[in-house]
């Protein structure tokens, strides 16, 4: 019988955990990566998997520049620390670092030994004594280790040292631990690994420096203590013995918590490199990941993200257990599955996705034919063979069971690495599917599935025909936004942190004002692409891991909704951000979408400002559409919450509008672009840094008077440039922004974008957009918002509204009986941003022939609000009431609103006749 979580019998777990002795308790919590300790048997493990970081030499035992020593156990009655226990004869044992070791890196320091960064290269910085008076029992080995505090400064999951414990008689490794910056102090503090010395046991403690900070070791100081007599050499256990005598080996990934998913904070993960797998097992792993995050955490793909599993050891408490065989999982966790999913990676399209959509549904792993006949080795059962089965038979038959939250659009093997995603897909049960070619589906999925919750839709989908543009599009038709996280991991592991602080700080604050200078901020593009915040973002120099950061103002889009899918992550970035370093949201916000052409754009609003709330980063960039009559009008719906303070604008297409105020609050367009491209975004021309530093020194130096003396600057994060003339584009974005800051004069000044926001909102007093008063001689279409004396807004037939048939025409839209099909002629543009009150909505339209339309019906027109899914109001339209052929009129329909709407105003053709649309006039009543 097969028990799930709420199924388990918790009787002799919940008898047995108060029962533990204060000893077991404090074994239980020692800081140990054992690889190959000893277990009750006192048998060697030679198989245990060394550190990427560690010399191969520290395993070999190598004694040939040494003889064998008698150590000296005399007690030292120096100490380091306050806290350091005395060491007495025949139960503790003592090495010093410069007199009992043997070194090949580093000198004597004081008491101790050091190696430094500047005078030193990776090397073994301490080995020996080679004691033979340890042994046959447990003891614990204490390294006495320090850093300074320069060395403090950087990346905390720099791996530094590597500790262990070997015994040189059987050639085993008996206990191991990698060391990080963020694991020193600059104080003295032992760092202790707990191993089992055989009867014979010839003793090394060894460190392997790294030369990445500087460290000082003063002393090995090795306790006896009290065997463990159930430890089965596995860290995501806890052992104990139970009131009878037997042993219990219980996993942490299966204890209880008050409500599920427990958290990962404070338990364990079993570790297993992805690259060591082949893609069916790797992706069968994930599913089973995601089946145990429903409850807990277990399990952790290692590849191109491990800073972030070390982050959760040094800061949220996690242990780790390293595992080399998939199978042993499968063994392990089998009865927390239901069997599983049988699917033709390679042979039959879909089915990947099916399993992946249906394996949190039935908690069964996702199994690739080539590695079902070991499942069913093992015992496990068929939950359905999904080889026949498409994305479209998943939606009819279980489109209920998933989450309205998270949805996956996921390319399938061999495009791209089957495991990515499988596992939030279990965890989350998530729809998955990739339909790139069908855009309908697409729109069904979001609509059926998220059922108007504004779902994230995780993932990528390489639309054919349409690209980026298409995919975000009509995610965005249907009330989703995109997240791209096609290369994602471990997210259910991820997204149960608890701990995390995600609070951003801002940076230090901007220079003195100054009426005489120009200023500019940086911001670096495509801040939404969680899996790139996960991976090459955090460790490639053309980056964060660039070391000209801190050295100018720079602003970084990052992607906020990892509040809540991976905040450790959204927590590293905040807490290792120096003083020059400022945040805005990646597009737009709350997702990738285009809010211009959202059905909720109030909602999705909303949703940003939790974001905002939550993260502390109050300015995101806004990414829509001019193609269709898209603006910067997109931006008010923001600008009204609470918790978000600006918007950057920007646009496939022009950016129409490059400033308004509105709410007491900025929306700015970006003013340059750092691209190398000759068709970057828009139609605005792309800067080389050369040709940006020209634009810069040259541009007004007005801040009170001139909106020109404030530049935005879009920085591509993928360019690459060639700054030093040789014809080879090998600079990426920080060196392009470091020549364009060294090259600026003296009264430009570098700021971030929080910065550039204050500055304008505090100090321009010129006419911006949306605070001005118009008057009878302007027209309202140059003001983006209501001015409170604007009382009529003219829309383009062409280009201010959508189409599903029809052709442009000499001064509108028109459809032809025959050429066209019935369907809206024009829809939009989604009018947001108008006060309260009475409107009205004049239609042009045209028909070519009175006798033709007399009897038919010829056009339907009404208005709709997007936001409240509401008919405001509608008309049908026959022959008889139009007057004349080939001469446009006028069909009015009156309205009154409150605030908060967004405006469709839409024309249906039935197909019956020629039919012309001029495009419509909104006018304020009242």
């Amino acid at each position: 019988m097969i028990l799930k979580y709420s199924q388990l019998n918790r009787e002799i777990i919940d008898n047995t955990i108060g029962q533990r002795s204060a000893l077991l308790l404090i074994l239980l919590t020692l800081p140990l990566i054992c690889s190959g300790c000893i277990g009750e048997e006192k048998t060697t493990d030679t198989s245990a998997p060394i550190s990427e970081t560690e010399d191969p030499a520290l395993d070999s035992g190598d004694q040939e520049t040494q003889t064998d020593t008698e150590t000296d156990t005399e007690t030292d009655t120096d100490t380091d620390t306050d806290t350091e226990e005395p060491c007495d004869p025949g139960e503790c044992w003592e090495f010093e670092a410069e007199t009992d070791f043997f070194h090949e890196q580093g000198y004597p320091e004081g008491d101790g030994w050091a190696c430094t960064v500047l005078e030193h290269s990776p090397n073994r910085m301490l080995f020996g004594p080679y004691t033979e008076e340890i042994r046959d029992g447990w003891f614990s080995a204490e390294f006495q280790l320090m850093t300074d505090d320069a060395s403090m400064v950087g990346n905390s999951t720099d791996s530094v040292l590597l500790i262990d414990v070997y015994d040189s008689t059987s050639g085993s490794l008996l206990a191991q631990r990698q060391l990080y910056r963020g694991s020193l102090d600059a104080e003295y503090a032992p760092f202790e690994l707990f191993f089992y010395a055989a009867d014979d046991a010839k003793l090394e403690f060894r460190a392997w420096w790294n030369g990445t900070a500087n460290v000082n070791i003063d002393k090995v100081q090795v306790r006896q203590a009290e065997e463990l007599p159930c430890d089965d050499n596995n860290s995501c256990t806890i052992d104990y013995e139970d009131d009878q005598g037997n042993c219990v080996n219980e996993e942490m990934a299966l204890l209880a918590c008050d409500e599920a998913p427990c958290p990962v904070d404070d338990s364990c993960l079993y570790v297993i490199d992805a690259a060591s797998m082949s893609e069916e097992e790797a992706t069968m792993i994930a599913s089973l990941q995601g089946i145990l995050a429903q409850h807990r955490p277990g399990i952790w793909l290692s590849g191109n993200n491990n800073q972030f599993l070390v982050d959760l050891e040094l800061n949220y408490g996690v242990s780790v257990q390293p595992v080399d065989d998939p199978w042993f999982l499968v063994d392990r966790f089998a009865s927390q599955t239901t069997g599983y999913l049988l699917a033709d990676f390679y042979g039959a399209q879909s089915s990947l996705s099916v399993a992946s959509s249906l394996s949190g549904v039935f908690d069964a792993v996702i199994a690739d034919v080539s590695v079902e006949q070991q499942l069913i080795d093992r015992g496990m059962s068929l939950v359905e063979d999904v080889r026949d089965k498409d994305e479209p038979w998943v939606l009819q038959n279980y489109v209920g069971y998933f989450s309205n939250a998270i949805l996956i659009e996921q390319r399938e093997a061999p495009d791209i690495g089957a495991w990515y995603l499988r596992d939030l897909a279990a965890s989350e049960v998530a729809f998955t599917w990739h339909q790139g070619d069908d855009p309908d589906f697409r729109r069904q999925v979001v609509e059926e599935v998220g059922g108007g919750n504004l779902p994230y839709v995780l993932g990528w989908a390489s639309e054919v025909g349409g690209g980026e543009y298409s995919f975000v599009y009509n995610t965005t038709l249907a009330g989703g936004s995109v997240i791209p996280a096609d290369y994602s991991s471990n997210l259910s592991v991820l997204g149960n942190v608890v701990g995390a602080d995600t609070w951003a700080d801002e940076a230090d604050p901007a220079p003195v004002f100054d009426a005489s200078t120009h200023y500019v901020a940086f911001v670096l593009s495509d801040g939404d692409n969680l899996q790139w915040m996960q991976r090459d973002f955090l460790s490639d120099s053309r980056w964060w891991n660039s070391p000209l950061r801190g050295s100018f103002p720079m602003t970084w889009g990052v992607a906020t909704p990892m509040v809540n899918l991976a905040p450790s992550v959204l927590s590293y970035y905040a807490s290792s951000a120096t003083g020059l370093d400022s945040f805005v949201a990646g597009p737009s916000g709350a997702g990738y979408t285009l809010p211009s052409y959202h059905p909720d754009i109030y909602g999705h609003a909303e949703k940003t400002d939790d974001l905002a709330a939550s993260s502390n980063i109050r300015l995101f960039t806004l990414l829509d559409s001019t193609y269709d009559g898209g603006n910067i009008l997109s931006s008010l719906p923001y600008l009204e919450q609470p918790n978000i303070d600006g918007v950057l604008y920007d646009s496939y297409g022009d950016n129409d509008q490059n400033l308004i105020k509105y709410n007491g609050k900025l929306a700015m367009g970006y003013t340059h672009y750092l691209w190398n491209s000759v068709s970057c975004c828009n139609s605005s021309q792309p800067d080389s840094p050369s040709s940006l530093v020209d634009k810069l020194n040259a541009a007004p130096r007005d801040p009170v008077a001139d909106i020109d003396s404030y530049s935005l600057v879009f920085v591509h994060c993928w360019s690459q440039f060639d700054l030093n003339g040789d014809g080879i584009e090998d600079v990426g974005s920080m060196e392009a922004i470091s020549s364009v800051v060294s090259g600026l004069v003296s009264n430009v000044q570098v700021v971030t974008a929080p910065q550039l926001f204050d500055t304008i909102l505090n100090n321009f007093d010129g006419e911006v957009c949306g605070d001005e008063t118009c008057d009878s001689t302007e027209s309202c279409e140059t003001c983006a918002y209501d001015c409170g004396e604007c009382t009529s807004w003219t829309y383009d037939a062409v280009s201010d509204f959508g189409h599903n048939t029809g052709q442009a025409d000499t001064n509108g839209w028109s459809a032809s009986p025959g050429a066209d099909t019935a369907n809206h002629l024009a829809y939009g543009p989604y009018v947001t941003g108008l006060d309260a009150g009475d409107y009205q909505i004049t239609f042009s339209l045209m028909i070519d022939d009175l006798v033709a339309a007399s009897g038919q019906s010829v056009a339907g027109i009404d208005v709709f609000d997007a936001n409240s899914g509401t008919q405001l109001s509608t008309q049908g339209l026959s022959g008889a009431d139009f007057s004349q052929a080939n001469v446009p009129e006028e069909f009015t329909l009156d309205i009154g609103i409150g605030s908060g709407t967004s405006l469709e105003f839409r024309v249906w053709w039935p197909g019956n006749v020629y039919l012309h649309f001029g495009g419509v006039v909104l006018d304020r009543v009242n």
